[in-house]
């Protein structure tokens, strides 16, 4: 994306839709079927479900009626990374029997003359460096969140997110499950279902609309808080969430940061920050990430602002 592409989401008409982009099901190392894993999903509350099994698609026109829940078509693919593991990258609609080449660059570049778009799965659990995520500088996101990841104690990428920005590859943040396992008897450390969610800014249910939320950054990443408001006006920045414990704007330079505690046995719902505040007015964007009193955390994408 370029950095004239993104759009503030809380700026712009329309509803929030929960969305996962990453789901696994029996097509390839899931547990749960298709249809298990959608009525599943819709069940939990979310309105937006990308199937994405190991370098298998999916045929989803037996959900296409459902109205409660839209299924798109993806695909998890692999292609070779030298020196290191393949990568992960989720594509989000890509038609039946999609294929794609085994370099990383033209397997992004076929998902898109596919008519989708490419996201970069669990940078920082792959441990790819900046020269790796440059061979994908045309995927239009990559997780800043991954709940599977987290049985290894990787589930963020928020440092290499940054390492993205700060390089000019202005990717939006997301969050997803990679769900894979049932819910073992209540197991939480065997659970990776609905611990990750993207926040859709759309005015309607459809394909179309989401690929349209995806290449503007109309969208925010979340494991637990909600973000009600992010904007620039009247020469602060401006915040409303549900109650957190701490809240971090940044940029993507030594010392462009800022961080607000909530007082000892208080919560934060709402922040004004001048733009005064350690120059921000100078900085090339500002985001925000919250932080509840459970550790969960929501992002913001950039607001570019030079």
């Amino acid at each position: 994306m370029r950095k004239t592409d993104f759009i503030n989401p809380f700026e712009i008409p329309g509803k929030w839709y929960k969305a996962n982009f990453h789901t696994h099901t029996t097509t390839s190392d899931g547990d749960l079927s298709p249809l298990e894993q959608v009525n599943r999903y819709a069940q939990a509350g979310y309105r937006i479900l990308n199937l994405s099994d190991h370098r298998r698609t999916n045929n989803v026109s037996e959900f296409a009626q459902r109205e409660d829940i839209l299924i798109v078509g993806g695909m998890e693919c692999h292609p070779e990374c030298p020196g290191s593991q393949p990568y992960h990258i989720v594509a989000v609609n890509v038609p039946p029997s999609f294929e794609y080449s085994q370099n990383a660059t033209e397997c992004v570049a076929d998902i898109r003359r596919a008519g989708g778009e490419a996201i970069i799965a669990h940078p920082y659990w792959n441990e790819h460096n900046l020269n790796e995520m440059l061979k994908v500088k045309n995927s239009i996101a990559l997780e800043v969140y991954n709940s599977s990841c987290d049985y290894s104690g990787r589930p963020c990428s928020d440092s290499e997110w940054a390492q993205c920005l700060k390089n000019e590859l202005y990717f939006g943040g997301v969050a997803a499950d990679d769900c894979h396992w049932r819910d073992y008897g209540g197991d939480r450390s065997l659970c990776d279902f609905a611990k990750g969610w993207t926040w859709m800014k759309m005015e309607k249910l459809t394909v179309e609309a989401l690929l349209n939320a995806l290449r503007t950054g109309a969208y925010y990443a979340s494991c637990g808080p909600e973000i009600k408001k992010f904007k620039i006006e009247d020469n602060q920045v401006k915040l409303r969430c549900s109650e957190v414990e701490k809240v971090n704007l940044m940029a993507n330079g030594f010392g462009q940061g800022y961080r607000i505690w909530a007082p000892e046995n208080e919560g934060i719902t709402e922040a004004e920050v001048s733009l005064d505040t350690r120059n921000i007015k100078n900085w090339p964007f500002v985001r925000c990430f919250v932080t509840d009193k459970f550790g969960r955390k929501a992002w913001t994408n950039p607001i570019f602002l030079n």
